[in-house]
């Protein structure tokens, strides 16, 4: 339908009345400015239809991802309603998407991973709540998060900035199965490696990244252990 602005009568623009604008002058000036709201009209269509076809090509590459690991599926589900919804310009979720979010939510964000945090984003515009992650991820799991995050220290990335290749050495050899994930600026998984226990240097293959700044992540089993910026500057 094409978007039509009602003619005013005279008495309501006295200015252009009286700057001799005639009233045949005036009408093409109204008719101008809805041909010109018109096409902004158009112009918003269209930026809402590429949208929706961006996220409908991240939806498709989500579903793809593998979810090993319990974190994994969690960042899988958030993902999936985050682009369901606010993606595409809606802001009310369902019961069922409620469900998922405040389940992933509550749970300790140190060994579900930023799912959580996430959850906890969308879960703020409906309802607001406090979490104690002290008593969420418990005592025990908390003491054994700080002796990871001081092992955290011994972890060392080269060189950095790279132009493409880098290394990580550990003082201390992985005493279970390691997973490496490289995230772009806006939290996408860009790359992931399984490092086998008893790694004590590992190299990604990094080279197909473009420049930028990414997120390494390690973990030591299901224990998130080392955390550092990466960036690629190529020539």
């Amino acid at each position: 339908m094409k978007l039509k602005i009602p003619f005013p009568k005279l008495h309501l623009i006295p200015d252009l009345k009286r700057w001799g604008v005639s009233f045949i002058q005036q009408k093409k000036i109204y008719d101008e400015i809805s041909q010109n709201l018109e096409g902004f009209r158009k112009i918003q269509e269209d930026q809402r239809a590429k949208t929706s076809a961006a996220a409908d090509n991240v939806i498709q590459e989500n579903e793809t991802v593998n979810t090993g690991k319990k974190y994994e599926q969690y960042e899988k589900d958030i993902n999936r309603i985050y682009l369901y919804t606010i993606a595409n310009d809606i802001f009310t979720f369902t019961d069922a998407q409620r469900q998922v979010i405040d389940k992933i939510a509550a749970e300790c964000p140190f060994t579900a991973g930023t799912a959580v945090l996430k959850a906890r984003s969308l879960q703020n515009s409906y309802r607001q709540v406090r979490y104690d992650d002290e008593k969420n991820c418990g005592v025990k799991k908390a003491k054994e998060l700080a002796v990871a995050a001081f092992a955290a220290t011994s972890v060392k990335l080269f060189p950095n900035p790279t132009t493409g290749i880098a290394t990580l050495e550990f003082d201390n050899a992985l005493k279970s199965k390691g997973t490496l994930k490289i995230y772009d600026l806006t939290g996408k998984a860009a790359a992931t490696f399984t490092l086998p226990e008893g790694t004590s240097s590992y190299s990604p293959s990094i080279s197909h990244l473009p420049t930028g700044m990414y997120m390494c992540k390690l973990w030591e089993g299901e224990t998130p252990v080392w955390a550092d910026k990466l960036i690629i500057l190529k020539k």
